[in-house]
């Protein structure tokens, strides 16, 4: 009967443990940010231009609303003329 008993013990243990951490207390009904982030870039201005192998400075202030996962700088020359209006 002790066995038995621990084994209910243990069974309502999970199962209370479970169900105390599967809420979640997330702010919004969806959980999904659906505002974009805002980017202001600072430097470099429009139109400079950076020698290859030379330092380069970047100063951008990245905002969002509710957390921002990543981001990611490309750089790269504008060798066939584009533009990034």
């Amino acid at each position: 009967m002790k066995i038995f008993n621990k084994n209910i013990f243990y069974l309502f243990t999970i199962t209370a443990a479970l169900g105390l951490t599967s809420c979640s207390d997330d702010d919004s009904s969806d959980g999904l940010d659906n505002q974009a982030p805002v980017v202001t870039i600072h430097e470099p201005t429009t139109d400079e231009t950076a020698d290859a192998g030379g330092e380069f400075h970047l100063d951008v202030d990245l905002e969002d609303d509710v957390e921002l996962a990543s981001y990611k700088i490309e750089v790269h020359n504008d060798f066939d003329g584009h533009t990034h209006d």
